[in-house]
């Protein structure tokens, strides 16, 4: 009688394991438990939420199934997104901490604007510079949205980016930035340019180059050339009247 009633509560015992394993298999794989869901993005200030979420959720983006380090790559092939960190939220959310590519500055190129960051990647590409200090007669052969340009003279670029951004923390209004023949050019005025060579030593050239044009602008309108082209003092070349 007891061999009976232990084979029954065997019986019992398998059955309800073999349920429990079902249930856990469907939960598993069948149902939306763990199908990531909730999203939570920080760091985000040009890109929206909803333009992340459509580039990295699909239906089959699982908690348990998904890698953190392939979404990281995933995300980070967006061209406006320099770095981020993932971690995963029990039992369907994500927690994303962003960091964007945001351009300094609008490289002219083919009648169009590529608004670039510091490193040299194209962010995006437009009609409008808006805001942006524009850079102007810098030539290259090709670009990629999300990659660097990749060019045997982009330390100009990249002299001519720190340049802005230089002008733009002494709140220089109304610059505008030119390379011509490898060389960088600035018109501060309509009647006032400074030449800085190929931007070396480019903190260096800009502090000269500032001293000498608030000193000069103490006068009406001045005109002519402030040469930082090479180390050492700059040089004022007033316009012939």
């Amino acid at each position: 009688m007891k061999k009976k009633r232990h084979l029954f509560r065997n019986f019992i015992v398998l059955v309800l394991l073999g349920l429990f394993g079902y249930l856990g298999y469907y939960v598993y794989n069948e149902s939306d438990v763990f199908i990531i869901k909730n999203v939570d993005i920080m760091g985000n200030i040009m890109i929206s939420e909803s333009d992340i979420e459509k580039f990295i959720l699909d239906d089959n983006l699982h908690y348990f199934k998904s890698n953190q380090y392939d979404l990281k790559e995933r995300i980070e092939s967006y061209p406006k997104i320099k770095d981020c960190a993932i971690t995963k939220v029990f039992p369907d959310g994500l927690k994303i901490i962003i960091t964007e590519r945001l351009p300094v500055v609008a490289v002219h190129y083919s009648e169009q604007y590529l608004l670039v960051d510091e490193e040299l990647y194209v962010v995006e590409v437009t009609d409008d510079p808006r805001s942006f200090y524009v850079i102007t007669g810098y030539s290259f052969d090709d670009f990629n949205i999300g990659y660097q340009i990749k060019d045997d003279h982009r330390y100009i670029l990249k002299n001519a980016i720190d340049l802005a951004l230089l002008a733009m923390y002494s709140e220089l209004e109304n610059t505008e930035i030119e390379i011509i023949d490898r060389k960088i050019e600035v018109n501060l005025t309509d009647t006032l340019k400074a030449k800085f060579g190929d931007g070396d030593n480019i903190e260096s050239r800009f502090s000269n180059m500032i001293e000498v044009y608030f000193e000069i602008m103490k006068n009406n309108r001045p005109s002519g050339v402030i040469d930082v082209s090479h180390d050492g003092l700059p040089v004022f070349q007033p316009f012939e009247e």
